[in-house]
């Protein structure tokens, strides 16, 4: 039988995501730079969510979706050197 399943990676209101053209997400925020790769990944795709740090509150932000079929998928996080 072949499963499928989805692995949510909720990012943080200040961080941008763009998915170039290997794949990869690029992350970026006023601090820093981030690249995340996926291997086994049969799609990647960012989504608008909302974040929630106390009632009444609703902060918009990003939620990356790493779609796999494999029994694994391996996530790499490559974190850029602040200039």
């Amino acid at each position: 039988a072949r499963h499928s399943a989805e692995a949510l990676f909720h990012l943080h209101p200040d961080v941008t995501a763009v998915v170039d053209a290997s794949g990869r997400v690029v992350l970026d925020w006023p601090r820093g730079r981030a690249t995340m790769s996926f291997q086994h990944a049969r799609s990647i795709d960012l989504k608008p969510t909302s974040w929630h740090p106390e009632f009444g509150a609703s902060i918009p932000n990003m939620c990356i979706v790493a779609g796999f079929e494999a029994s694994t998928l391996a996530t790499r996080i490559d974190w850029a050197q602040p200039a």
